[in-house]
């Protein structure tokens, strides 16, 4: 589903944004970057029982036999 949403820009910006040659498209990958940049999320590992929290889904903890092997389950 599409949206639509305005932004205000000032003239500098403006100018910036008419270069673009799809400035929507422009705004989405940078809004979808800082989300990827931004999610972590709890993740279990089942050999040395801890819940992760970040991005890897791999176990991060270097005390576990699995230590980044395992693919850890998302809670």
């Amino acid at each position: 589903m599409k949206r639509a949403i305005n932004i205000t820009l000032d003239d500098a910006t403006y100018r910036m944004a008419k270069q673009i040659p799809n400035f929507s498209e422009w705004v989405r990958n940078q809004l979808r970057s800082q989300r990827n940049k931004l999610t972590r999320t709890d993740r279990y590992c089942k050999h040395c029982d801890t819940t992760q929290h970040g991005i890897s889904k791999y176990c991060v903890n270097r005390v576990c036999s699995e230590y980044l092997m395992c693919e850890l389950e998302v809670l």
